[in-house]
This record gives C-alpha cells, sequence and structure tokens, in this order.
C-alpha cells in the first residue's frame, strides 16, 4: 500500500470514527456502552436497586416509543437520580410524566439520539477486518450515553478530531503531531 493509499485510508477512518479517545475521554467507559446497564449483584447504596428498577423502566420506554429522541442512561446513586439524555426533552417528561418515580429521573439535553449514531456503529463493527488490515484496527467502538457522539478507540496512535454525523471529509483536519524539542515542522 502507497503512502497516499494509506492516508486516504487514514482519513476515511476518521470520518468513521469518532475519535480515538483516551481513558479521559468524558463518556468513554473500559468497554461500556449505553446498552451495558448493571442491575443485579451486592451494592453498596441502599437506593441502587430502586434506582436500577427506574432506569429500566426509562431505559425501555428511550429503547421502544421514543427511540427517535433517545440518547443514553446513567445512574447517579449519590444524588438519587437517573440521568437521561434525549433530543426533545420536554416530549420525554410527558412520556414520564404520570410515573411515581419522575422526579428521581433528570432529563439532559443530547446532541444525537442514539438510533441516529447506532447505523455508524454498525458500520464500524462490520468493517474491523478492513481496517485491521490497513494497519488500523479498531479496539473499542461505541455510542456515548450523552448522545454526544460515537467514541471509538484504535490500536495505532493517532490523534483524529471527533466526527458527528453530516461531517464532510473536507471539515476533518488532523490536530498536528507534537514536535520535539529541536526540531522544526514544513
Amino acid at each position: 500500500m502507497t503512502p497516499r493509499s494509506k492516508a486516504a485510508a487514514s482519513l476515511f477512518l476518521l470520518i468513521l470514527l469518532a475519535g480515538c479517545a483516551d481513558d479521559s475521554s468524558p463518556g468513554v467507559e473500559a468497554g461500556a456502552t449505553s446498552r451495558q446497564l448493571a442491575t443485579e449483584g451486592p451494592s453498596a447504596f441502599p437506593n441502587q436497586g430502586e434506582l436500577n428498577d427506574i432506569a429500566a423502566r426509562v431505559r425501555q420506554l428511550g429503547e421502544g416509543a421514543l427511540a427517535l429522541i433517545y440518547a443514553g442512561i446513567a445512574i447517579d446513586v449519590h444524588d438519587d437520580r437517573v440521568d437521561v439524555w434525549v433530543t426533545d426533552p420536554p416530549r420525554f417528561r410527558a412520556a414520564i410524566g404520570g410515573m411515581p418515580w419522575t422526579q428521581r429521573v433528570r432529563l439532559h439535553p443530547a446532541r444525537h439520539a442514539a438510533a441516529d449514531l447506532e447505523p455508524t456503529f454498525q458500520r464500524i463493527l462490520r468493517e474491523q477486518d478492513h481496517w485491521r488490515q490497513q494497519g488500523l484496527p479498531v479496539v473499542q467502538s461505541g455510542v456515548r450515553h450523552d448522545g454526544a457522539t460515537l467514541a471509538s478507540r484504535c490500536a495505532s496512535p493517532c490523534r483524529p478530531t471527533p466526527v458527528t454525523p453530516g461531517t464532510s471529509v473536507g471539515d476533518v483536519r488532523r490536530r498536528p503531531e507534537p514536535v520535539a524539542a529541536g526540531r522544526e515542522t514544513a
């Protein structure tokens, strides 16, 4: 593969991947996606079970009837709340308004619904062999629970700018690599 075609493949991967995230990136957990929600086992928090039940109900609604506006969910045991990210908070609030646990649900605006990001996530999964052959193996990928973007991590050192749906190739810029002391760049 020529350097030019490898660069083109790298640019295409940058468009597909929302970013080669590091451990400090918000919303990127080690192998966790918005679909994973621990609901069993012992907990140090007495309210954990109730919050798990509320989260399961909210998630069922979000992934069902309101999938076009639902981004993700997180449990905050310290504040006794279930945090939910949606693209249309008033509509989601109206849908859960009659539930007795509504006051324990905290809604946040999301840029994208999980359903909008899911096709790109599935494409990354389907094309893993291709990217591995290009020298850019994807080792982790998932839709962020807050609906901000699709976060991915590759094994090769790369530092792309996060990409959101609708971004054209011309809008993607590679961050400059650090320059060693005493070296100049062209």
